[in-house]
């Protein structure tokens, strides 16, 4: 089976998208050869197995529920949230995007 990476995901995300939990990530890493830390590129082909399925009902749902995380955040940039309106008008950092919620990313000082 196959799973293909989207933008700003981990080996952690595809591994609990495809295989129902992170306990996953090991089988994944294994069978593609990657470490469990690699900077995935968007696109990217993971191979799998049924039998690396750890957790059904949760592949399942995440499934139904058109649920696809992606938690990766770039080393180099750290990012504050702040309810400063002035800062409504920015841009995402790695989008074209509008931030339009309550909260907006601003680069931290420190």
């Amino acid at each position: 089976m196959q799973f293909i990476v989207s933008d700003r995901q981990t080996l952690l995300d595809a591994a609990v998208i495809a295989l129902g939990s992170v306990a996953g990530v090991f089988a994944l890493a294994q069978r593609n050869d990657i470490s469990i830390t690699a900077t995935l590129a968007d696109g990217l082909p993971l191979i799998f197995e049924l039998e690396d399925v750890v957790a059904p009902a949760v592949r399942s749902a995440y499934a139904v529920q058109h649920i696809s995380p992606a938690t990766d955040i770039p080393a180099p940039i750290i990012w504050s949230c702040s309810t400063r309106p002035e800062h409504a008008a920015r841009l995402s950092p790695r989008s074209s995007t509008p931030i339009t919620s309550a909260l907006w990313l601003t680069k931290s000082t420190k």
